[in-house]
């Protein structure tokens, strides 16, 4: 669940349609982002998913307030929220 979850957010269909739009605007510069993904993927496969896998955890929210409290996962679920929103307000 916690690789599906971290694939969903990077694939979403804002990205897809943003993409695009990206690549009409900057051109071939917006293929250096591809270098940031080849060292991000194994990263994450090797540093993120086994410590949420050993905590038995399945999202980043669960683990915030495992790691320091309640009141810290809320202000996180905020700032993704607001997040979120502005994003889709720009589209």
């Amino acid at each position: 669940p916690v690789a599906m979850s971290l694939f969903a957010s990077f694939i979403s269909a804002v990205a897809i349609l943003g993409i695009t739009a990206e690549m009409y605007t900057y051109g071939t510069q917006f293929w250096l982002i591809s270098f940031g993904f080849v060292a991000l993927i194994p990263m994450t496969a090797h540093v993120y998913l086994p410590v949420f896998y050993n905590l038995k955890l399945s999202s980043i929210h669960e683990y915030l307030e495992l790691r320091f409290n309640k009141p810290c996962r809320l202000i996180a679920s905020a700032c993704f929220i607001i997040q979120t929103v502005r994003k889709k307000r720009l589209i």
